[in-house]
């Protein structure tokens, strides 16, 4: 089974991780370090947990030549120490919670090594399935824990690969409160996908605890009109004072020609207007014999058709 990253971006010509190195496991959790492969690239040290992957850090972030070069586990302390080959060389360790997969719960998240000052948690980029149809959002439902004045989550969003804000959303995307928090948007948002940046802000020794979230969206595809009715097709039928001169047999023809065309017919509705329409569906109902003529079987159709414009 294959359980490489997907790609971390959405844009041409898609960026990812390649040259993994520096593995080591504990308990649960496989750790490594990996590259993307922009230029300059960034260096990341990740965690798989046997479902997905987590981004920890990125120790070394827009570089042409620097590198992790050496992690490894100190069992002892339950450390994780990591060597940065650099310009100015440092080696640095992350502290985990003993006996347990959970991180450290007094984790620090600040640093003087570039690009683990703020400790972002990114979603997926959510399209729900349907990558070309846009979508309605009014707001957001969070489900969290141990969350206060001293300990929030502040959400952000981006649209479509715009730039992350929290723009827009009531409490400025601040949660600090506990059980459920609805965040909603000043307007209905409208995109192709979304997708969210948490950022977690803690006193010592805590943290605030994401258990859910949902957002409650509407698709709102294009749309085309369709009409459903009736067709008589009967012989010399009269109607608003004309009479057509064609027999049941020419109607249903006619309407057989239009349902095998691949071009769009003219239509005109009963208020006028007119459209381009393509014949989807024929469905034919016998009503009556016109004719005691075997030889000359007119029979009087009911035919029941479907428009849809293009």
């Amino acid at each position: 089974m294959d359980v490489t990253p997907q790609r971390l971006d959405d844009t041409f010509p898609f960026n990812q991780f390649s040259e993994y190195d520096n593995f080591i496991s504990r308990g649960s959790y496989l750790y490594c370090t990996a590259q993307t492969d922009e230029s300059p690239y960034t260096q990341s040290i990740l965690a798989y947990d046997g479902v997905g992957w987590h981004r920890l850090m990125d120790p070394i972030v827009s570089h042409a030549s620097d590198e992790i070069s050496m992690m490894a586990l100190d069992p002892a302390n339950d450390y994780i120490w990591f060597h940065l080959n650099k310009s100015s060389d440092a080696t640095y360790f992350i502290p985990l919670r003993e006996k347990s997969d959970f991180p450290k719960e007094s984790f620090s998240t600040s640093s003087h090594i570039s690009g683990v000052d703020t400790h972002y948690w990114y979603s997926s980029i959510h399209d729900m399935g349907f990558r070309k149809v846009t979508k309605s959002l009014r707001s957001i439902e969070f489900e969290t824990d141990n969350c206060d004045s001293n300990n929030t989550i502040t959400v952000a969003y981006s649209l479509d690969g715009a730039a992350f804000t929290s723009d827009d959303l009531s409490s400025s995307g601040v949660i600090n409160a506990d059980t459920y928090t609805t965040l909603t948007f000043d307007d209905t948002k409208e995109f192709k996908n979304i997708q969210l940046r948490l950022d977690f802000t803690a006193e010592a020794a805590q943290s605030p605890v994401l258990k859910s979230l949902s957002m409650k969206y509407m698709m709102r595809p294009d749309t085309s009109s369709g009409y459903v009715f009736d067709v008589i097709a009967a012989s010399d039928l009269e109607y608003g004072g004309v009479v057509d001169s064609r027999t049941a047999a020419e109607i249903i023809s006619d309407l057989l020609t239009v349902r095998a065309s691949t071009a769009p017919v003219v239509f005109v509705n009963l208020v006028g207007e007119t459209k381009n329409v393509y014949l989807a569906s024929i469905t034919e109902s016998a009503r009556s014999r016109e004719s005691e003529n075997p030889e000359l079987p007119d029979v009087e159709h009911r035919v029941r058709i479907s428009l849809v414009e293009t």
